[in-house]
C-alpha cells in the first residue's frame, strides 16, 4: 500500500521532491530549471540529452515501463530510468530526511494520517481533521513553522500573532495536526478558558488550542471580563500548562489585539505570554514561498487553463508576489473561479492588478458573495452607529436587529459566539477591532457601506426599526439627505411615519449614553451607563442629587441624538411623560431630526 499521496503536491512541488530524491540517491547536484510543460518526443530530440530519466506520481507496471522505454529510445537507457510511484516510495524509504524537508508530504503520509484519525476518534475531538486534509494541497511551509514548533517544544506554549490573513490559523492547525500524530489528546477551546480547565488532566498528553483567544476574552460583548478575572484565569492556565510534564498550549491572536490586551491588563502584560510569542509576518515568506503559495492556489483551483496561462505569461506572477499588498488571503480570493463572473481570461491580469492596487474593490465581491448574513448585519449596524464604535454597542445593535428580523427569536436565541465569529469574519477585510471598539479598515469602507445602505433601502429600514440608539436614526437620516436620488431617501420621504414611530420608541427606552469627546474619537465613561429620554421627566430619587450629569448628557445630544441641546433641556425641564411621547405626531418626530 502506498505510504504517500503524491496527488497533494503541485507539479512544482513534485519536481522539487524528485530533484531532492535523485540528488541524494546519485550523490550529485542537479540543476533546477523554471517549471514548464512536460517534454514531448520532439522536444527531447531537440534537447538531445545523453540520459533522460522520467518520473511520474502514478503507479507503473513492468509493461508500462517497457512501452515508455521503447517510445523514448535512445535517450532512456532502460526501465531503471523510468520511476513510478512505487519507485519514489522506495527512494523515500532510503532517504527519510527528504520527507522531513518536504513537510507537506509528511503530513499526507498514510501512516501519519491513520494515527491522526485514530487519535481524533479516540478522543472524540471536535477538531476537524478532514478540514485540514482539504487544506493540505495549498499549504506552504514558511520560516515561522520551525520557530513556532521550537517554542512549543521547549516552553510548551506558543502564541501565534500577526495581521489578518497572514496564515496564523493554518500554522496553528498544522502544529495541532502534528501533535495528534504524536498521540496527544486535542482540546479545542471554543469560548472560555474554563473549558480548558475543566478538561485538563495532569497526567495526560494533551494539546490545547485556543484560536483568537484575546478576541474571545477582551471583546466589548464581554464587558465584565475584568470583573470576572478572565485575564487572571488565562494567565493561571498558561502557567499550569507551562509547569506540566506533558501538556502543550497553542494560541492565536491578531497583533493589534495583543497590543491592546497588554495595555488593558497588567496581568497579561506581566505574564510570560510574550516569552512564547511567535509573530507571523509577510517577511516570514521568502519570495519563493510566496510564489509557491500562488502556484498552489492556481494549480489546485477550478480556474480554466487560459486563466492560469495569463498569470504565467511574461512572468506576470512576479508582479503579484512582489506587490506591496500581497497576502495569502488575497491570493485565495484572486484564484477562486466563482469570483470571476464576467472576467474573461484576457481581462484576468487587469482584474488582478486592480485588486492588488485597490484591495477595496474586493469588498464588493466579498460582501455580496462571501459574507455570511450575520456578517452583513454587523456591517449595517456598524455604519448606523458611526465611524468608531464600541464593540459592546455594536453587539447590542446586532442582537436587536436579529430579533427584529426574526420575531420568534426569543424562543430561539442568537447562537453563542455568533457576534464574535462575525467580527472575525470581517476583520482585515472590512473592519479592524480591538478589545473595546471597532473601526473601518480604511476610509473607503465607510463610503462603500454608505453606497450599499443608500441603495438597499430595505436593509436600512430594518436597522432603523431595530435601532437601540438615537445615533442610528440620525446617521441613516443624514445618509438619506446626503443622497437625494437614493432608494433610502425615496422611502423616508414617502413614509414619515417610519421616523416618527421609531423616534418615539427610543424616547421611551434607554437610548442614550453619556459620552465625552477625545480627539476625533469617543470614549465612554463607566459612571452613567444608558438612559432614556423619558427618564428626564421622571428622575429617580437617587439621580436627583446629580443634575449636572443630566446637563452634561444634554450637551452631547446635539451630536448623538436627533434632539438638539435646547430640545434636550426642554425635555428635561418640562417633564415629558411617556404618554405624551407615545402620541408624538409625525411632524413632531420630524422636528426632532437635525436639518442639513
Amino acid at each position: 500500500m502506498p505510504r504517500h499521496n503524491f496527488g497533494l503536491l503541485s507539479s512544482q512541488e513534485f519536481e522539487e521532491l524528485v530533484r531532492d530524491l535523485l540528488q541524494s540517491e546519485w550523490n550529485t547536484t542537479l540543476e533546477a530549471f523554471k517549471s514548464g510543460r512536460d517534454l514531448e518526443r520532439p522536444k527531447i530530440e531537440k534537447l538531445a540529452p545523453t540520459r533522460y530519466v522520467l518520473t511520474t506520481s502514478v503507479g507503473l507496471t513492468p509493461g508500462n515501463k517497457d512501452d515508455i522505454v521503447e517510445a523514448l529510445q535512445p535517450f532512456v537507457r532502460g526501465p531503471a530510468d523510468i520511476l513510478g510511484a512505487d519507485d519514489l516510495e522506495g527512494l523515500l524509504s532510503r532517504h527519510p530526511q527528504i520527507e522531513r524537508i518536504h513537510y507537506k508530504l509528511w503530513l499526507a503520509n498514510t501512516e501519519v494520517l491513520e494515527r491522526v484519525l485514530h487519535n481524533a476518534e479516540a478522543c472524540q475531538t471536535e477538531f476537524e481533521v478532514d478540514r485540514i486534509r482539504r487544506k493540505l494541497p495549498l499549504f506552504v511551509q514558511s520560516d515561522a513553522l520551525p520557530r513556532a514548533a521550537e517554542l512549543l517544544d521547549t516552553g510548551r506554549i506558543v502564541v501565534i500573532s500577526g495581521p489578518p490573513g497572514i496564515g496564523k490559523t493554518t500554522l496553528a492547525e498544522i502544529l495541532l495536526y502534528k501533535h495528534l500524530e504524536r498521540a496527544y489528546e486535542p482540546v479545542v477551546i471554543q469560548a472560555d478558558i474554563v473549558e480548558g480547565k475543566r478538561l485538563y488532566k495532569a497526567s495526560a498528553r494533551q494539546v490545547f488550542y485556543y484560536d483568537d483567544f484575546l478576541g474571545q476574552l477582551f471583546l466589548g460583548d464581554r464587558p465584565d471580563y475584568l470583573g470576572r478575572n478572565q485575564d487572571l484565569a488565562l494567565v493561571d492556565f498558561v502557567e499550569m500548562v507551562r509547569r506540566s510534564s506533558h501538556s502543550r498550549f497553542i494560541l492565536t491572536t491578531r497583533q493589534h489585539i495583543l497590543s491592546s490586551a497588554l495595555r488593558l491588563s497588567e496581568r497579561i502584560a506581566h505574564s510570560t505570554l510574550l516569552d512564547h510569542n511567535c509573530v507571523l509576518e509577510l517577511a516570514d515568506y521568502t519570495r519563493g514561498q510566496r510564489g509557491l503559495i500562488l502556484y498552489n492556489h492556481l494549480y489546485f483551483s477550478e480556474l480554466p487553463q487560459p486563466y492560469k496561462d495569463a498569470v504565467l505569461e511574461n512572468d506576470f506572477y512576479l508582479t503579484i508576489i512582489k506587490h506591496l499588498h500581497y497576502n495569502p488571503r488575497l491570493i485565495e480570493w484572486l484564484s477562486a473561479y466563482g469570483r470571476l463572473r464576467g472576467v474573461t481570461p484576457g481581462e484576468y491580469r487587469r482584474h488582478i492588478t486592480q485588486m492588488l492596487d485597490s484591495p477595496d474593490t474586493i469588498r464588493s465581491h466579498a460582501f455580496a458573495r462571501q459574507l455570511s448574513e450575520a456578517g452583513r448585519e454587523v456591517l449595517y449596524c456598524f455604519f448606523s452607529l458611526g465611524e468608531w464604535v464600541e464593540t459592546a454597542e455594536l453587539g447590542l445593535a446586532f442582537d436587536a436587529l436579529r430579533q427584529q428580523q426574526s420575531p420568534g427569536l426569543d424562543s430561539h436565541p442568537t447562537p453563542a459566539g455568533l457576534f464574535h465569529n462575525s467580527l472575525q469574519e470581517l476583520d482585515g477585510a472590512f473592519l479592524t477591532y480591538g478589545s473595546d471598539h471597532a473601526s473601518p479598515l480604511t476610509p473607503a469602507v465607510r463610503e462603500f457601506l454608505a453606497t450599499v445602505m443608500s441603495a438597499n433601502a430595505a436593509s436600512a429600514i430594518s436597522v432603523l426599526a431595530a435601532a437601540v440608539r438615537f445615533s442610528q436614526i440620525v446617521n441613516l437620516w443624514r445618509l438619506a439627505q446626503a443622497r437625494p436620488d437614493s432608494a433610502l431617501r425615496a422611502v423616508m420621504s414617502r413614509d414619515h411615519a417610519i421616523l416618527a414611530e421609531h423616534t418615539a420608541r427610543l424616547l421611551r427606552v434607554p437610548a442614550l449614553r453619556w459620552q465625552t469627546r477625545c480627539a476625533s474619537k469617543f470614549s465612554s465613561t463607566t459612571a452613567t451607563g444608558s438612559f432614556g429620554a423619558a427618564s428626564f421627566g421622571g428622575i429617580s430619587p437617587q439621580r436627583r442629587s446629580k443634575p449636572s450629569q443630566w446637563t452634561t448628557a444634554a450637551r452631547v445630544w446635539d451630536s448623538d441624538s436627533p434632539l438638539g441641546a435646547e430640545q434636550a433641556h426642554r425635555v428635561r425641564y418640562s417633564s415629558v411623560k411617556a404618554r405624551r411621547v407615545s402620541s408624538l405626531s409625525e411632524e413632531g418626530a420630524m422636528s426632532l431630526l437635525p436639518s442639513q
